[in-house]
């Protein structure tokens, strides 16, 4: 009895340093590239025609059912200037559910992309949007209403009033360079970029009292190796700073190439003190469906089964021919 209680102890204040970690830190997803407008919303800039994509992911399953996120993502490209410049309109939102709490944000992006040398250009976007955050609680239950061992809901909670519903705007902005030349000029292509989110640093409250979304710093960097027929490389990085947070993901994807129109797409990233993700895909002419499974190697992990996270991505890209050669894929 006493090690079941001990190892229920144990379970309870790792939890509760993790929340305490995690407060006020974004969503994050293992499939970073399919979810690129909350990475960078400058990567329309190598967007080459309308796209959309849907993202699930669930994580932490044995904790109250854990958490479940989804996620709508759609870019158009707007060419301009004979070729020379492209203008993008974007739209991410995605809905994050966590027991009783949920939290919706949506936003809209607008991009310009400007090709400043020949193969090189300079891409600079602009987000703006709404996060709600919601609690349900009609679930919640509170001593003072037992009386006599007998709950009822009827009975006062004596708590202080908490707001069901807050929401406030978000800003942010991004900017990347990329040199993305055809095939035949170089099999190389790379890119560089940095992006800020909640540079407004909107504050939420659901009682009195302040609870202020830190600002998000984030570089990324990438390169696209391009075999001769059947494979490509492409290994990449992204740092991200929040809160005195600081979160190193650094993986790579292959692309094994069956013919013009189907690929099998293999990725693995290490994320520091966090996790290693794994994931698989198939694209075929535009469509591709992608699955990633995280391998939890935190201390909660160590202690609680179930940590693991499982993510799908479903997404299709509408792109001519000749212009298949868009560095993310």
């Amino acid at each position: 009895m006493k090690k079941i209680l001990a190892k229920q102890l144990v379970v309870i204040v790792t939890i509760c340093i993790s929340v305490l970690t995690l407060h006020g830190q974004d969503v994050r997803f293992s499939q970073v590239l399919n979810n690129p407008l909350k990475m960078n919303p400058a990567i329309m800039g190598m967007n080459k025609g309308l796209t959309g994509i849907l993202n699930y992911r669930s994580q932490w399953a044995s904790i109250d059912k854990g958490y479940k996120t989804y996620g709508l993502t759609a870019m158009y490209p707007i060419p301009m200037n004979q070729g020379k410049g492209k203008l993008d309109i974007g739209l991410n939102a995605f809905n994050d559910k966590a027991g009783a709490f949920s939290n919706l944000d949506i936003s809209l992006a607008v991009n310009y992309n400007l090709l400043i040398a020949e193969n090189h250009n300079l891409s600079a976007s602009l987000t703006g949007g709404y996060i709600q955050k919601s609690l349900d609680a009609k679930g919640l239950t509170f001593d003072s209403q037992y009386v006599l061992g007998t709950y009822s809901e009827n009975n006062p909670s004596s708590e202080q009033r908490i707001n069901e519903k807050t929401g406030v705007p978000d800003v942010g902005f991004g900017v990347m360079w990329f040199y993305n030349p055809p095939k035949d000029v170089s099999k190389i292509n790379t890119y560089v970029g940095f992006s800020m989110f909640h540079v407004n640093q909107p504050v939420f409250s659901n009682i009195k009292g302040k609870g202020e979304l830190p600002v998000r710093y984030s570089y990324q960097t990438g390169i696209k190796i391009s075999g001769e027929d059947k494979l490509d490389v492409m290994p990449n990085i992204i740092i991200s700073s929040q809160q005195n947070n600081l979160d190193i993901a650094a993986g790579v994807y292959l692309n094994l190439k069956f013919n013009e129109d189907m690929k099998l797409i293999i990725g693995a990233w290490y994320r520091k003190q966090d996790a290693f993700p794994f994931m698989v895909g198939f694209e075929y002419k535009g469509i591709a469906i992608e699955y990633s499974y995280d391998m939890v190697k935190s201390s909660l992990g160590k202690v609680l089964p179930g940590t693991n996270a499982n993510e799908i991505t479903l997404s299709y890209k509408l792109i001519k021919k000749d212009e298949k050669k868009a560095l993310v894929n």
